[in-house]
């Protein structure tokens, strides 16, 4: 039977409820070149990251891309399938590869009515991502490119369970919404002061309290909307 407990919303279910569900999801690994959506089109499965970190962007008409939510293993991709079948509004694409558990669209939602537990802990999570975008927005016009990019880093350790991964410069500054060169810069601040290591394709963190000190409040607001207990 497959092990639910390493995606954080899964893991609040009982273990009869795991029982019932396990048999529902498979186990599925997904390398960085791997589009899970594109805007327009209808997604057949969910995802709930155990291992890797996915991101969701918004395309432009002229083809820019910006990333408006990340999910890792505090959530799941996407959001509104909980809902009901619909056309995607944004690309999904993982920021980090590794292991997903995945379910067939209408699957999740004949679990969510069989399982009223499910149900309250997706609500909950789709309030926390909406606050999430919030703070978020917020974030990307009151602070600098370095703490910024310290909070973004923190995070995806957090929600991959790994503290080395891959990122390009492109990658990042996508992620960031800022320019290569300024990516270049700021990770190298980071890396002189023996917070991370930054070398061509990937990123270490050395020293995580020291990265929470440079990383913007933005941080600490958003790990609290996801470790708080449900009342549900």
């Amino acid at each position: 039977m497959l092990q639910l407990s390493e995606n954080r919303i899964l893991a609040r279910l009982s273990d009869a409820e795991h029982e019932q569900l396990a048999p529902r999801f498979d186990r599925v690994a997904l390398t960085r070149s791997f589009v899970i959506a594109e805007p327009g089109m209808t997604l057949e499965f969910a995802y709930f990251p155990v291992g890797c970190v996915l991101s969701s962007l918004i395309v432009f008409e002229n083809g820019m891309t910006v990333e408006t939510a990340t999910a890792g293993n505090e959530g799941m991709v996407y959001a509104g399938l909980s809902l009901r079948p619909q056309h995607m509004p944004y690309r999904i694409i993982p920021q980090i590869a590794g292991e997903c558990l995945r379910i067939a669209a209408e699957e999740l939602l004949r679990s969510i009515r069989e399982i009223p537990r499910l149900g309250a802990l997706l609500q909950r999570y789709c309030l926390s991502l909406l606050l999430e975008t919030s703070q978020n927005a917020a974030c990307n016009l009151r602070h600098t490119v370095e703490q910024r990019m310290a909070r973004w880093l923190l995070l995806c350790a957090d929600r991959s369970g790994k503290d080395e991964f891959e990122l390009t410069q492109e990658f990042l500054a996508m992620m960031l919404g800022v320019r290569r060169q300024s990516v270049n810069v700021t990770a190298g601040l980071l890396n002189d002061r023996r917070l991370i290591d930054y070398r061509r394709g990937g990123i270490k963190v050395l020293d995580r309290a020291g990265l929470t000190s440079a990383a913007c409040e933005c941080y600490r607001a958003i790990s609290r909307l996801y470790d708080a207990e449900p009342t549900a």
